[in-house]
């Protein structure tokens, strides 16, 4: 049985900023809406590493810098959080 659960929505995208393709993601926690944002799939795949490992009493929360929050992709509303 599962000790803790986190449930969130991911969205990825991929965009043409500065002439060159990029990938950005998204979380969302479908319990108060905060959006996650990161500027690529690295960043992303470092705070689930983090998260895992502060779950586990690993080691501390990330800095702020690694991660921000911003509009939803898909609806342009800003996150409550900002």
């Amino acid at each position: 049985m599962a000790k803790c659960y986190f449930s969130y929505l991911l969205r990825i995208w991929q965009t043409d900023e500065l002439e060159a393709e990029t990938w950005r993601a998204s979380l969302e926690d479908p319990a108060t809406r905060q959006i996650i944002g990161f500027s690529n799939l690295e960043e992303l795949f470092k705070f689930l590493q983090s998260h895992k490992a502060r779950l586990a009493g690993d080691n501390p929360p990330p800095e702020q810098s690694t991660r921000f929050l911003y509009p939803n992709p898909i609806t342009k509303e800003k996150s409550d959080e900002e």
